[in-house]
């Protein structure tokens, strides 16, 4: 949806689980020396002003990101996710910057891996290029990131990890997310997957997760985290899910980690932190 923008929500509980989760896996999958060529299909701008206005009139990152920033010493399991976030706020007492998902990636990966990011909203798509324009081995494409990924070149013997992370703002993309992965998954038999999925009190995301669950042919992990049994903030959300295909050795412990730690943070149960195999 070309009306979303995350600058509303950047920082906030779920970016917190997402992003945690990201490092964990890109850490897991450093561990193996072959080169890994990163994609997101809705990059973003990949960093954010929490002092914008956009971010102050919802005040989301205020029990994400700034709790965390406050956390002296930060959770274990958010450390890496803590470090990147006072990395973006070199020489400041205060937080005013966030980064997102292509900056995490671009500054945790190596000089042999190459980052394809796609970004589709005309707003975006040049602040991401301006945000990422010193890391040379990232590529910003201004298209549409599912459709690229269908077409490009040479991806079906890359070992590849493709993040997507898609607004939800319309009902259409959890069935159309819920056709695409299974395909794109049995015609990439080298990549990785990492979908986030927002968890909801209407429960519009278990139709998706059913169909995943009975069409995806390859090992899958789904980490989730539920902070809430209802929600007013975080646009509604009760908590947050990562479901990871074909997730490298390693990465359940890390995940759990992650996600345990967090609902410390967030000062909620730790039973609302699963990591399950969904298939294979």
């Amino acid at each position: 949806m070309l009306s979303y923008l995350h600058s509303f929500h950047a920082g906030n509980r779920a970016d917190l689980h997402k992003h945690g989760g990201l490092l964990a896996l890109l850490a897991a999958m450093r561990k193996d020396p072959e080169p890994i060529t990163y994609i997101e299909t809705h990059a973003g701008r990949g960093r954010y002003d929490l002092n914008a206005p956009q971010a102050k009139k919802t005040g989301e990152y205020l029990t994400g990101a700034a709790a965390l920033w406050q956390a002296k010493p930060p959770p274990r399991g958010l450390a890496p996710l803590a470090q990147a976030i006072q990395a973006e706020n070199e020489d400041r007492d205060d937080l005013r910057y966030y980064p997102g998902s292509p900056m995490l990636a671009a500054k945790a990966l190596r000089q042999r891996d190459r980052l394809e990011l796609c970004e589709l909203h005309p707003k975006e798509a040049p602040a991401l290029r301006q945000t990422l324009a010193r890391f040379r081995r990232a590529k910003i494409r201004h298209v549409d990131g599912l459709e690229w990924v269908k077409s490009a070149p040479g991806l079906q013997s890359r070992r590849a990890l493709i993040l997507i992370d898609p607004s939800y703002e319309q009902a259409a993309e959890y069935e159309a997310l819920g056709a695409w992965l299974p395909e794109m998954s049995a015609r990439l038999p080298s990549a990785s997957f990492c979908l986030w999925l927002p968890l909801l009190p209407d429960g519009r995301h278990l139709p998706m997760l059913e169909a995943l669950k009975e069409n995806l042919k390859a090992p899958t992990m789904l980490g989730s985290v539920t902070w809430a049994a209802n929600a007013k903030a975080d646009r509604g959300l009760i908590g947050s899910a990562l479901m990871i295909v074909r997730a490298p050795d390693g990465l359940a412990g890390g995940l759990a980690r992650v996600q345990r730690d967090l609902l410390k943070l967030l000062k909620a149960p730790e039973k609302g932190a699963r990591v399950e195999r969904l298939t294979g």
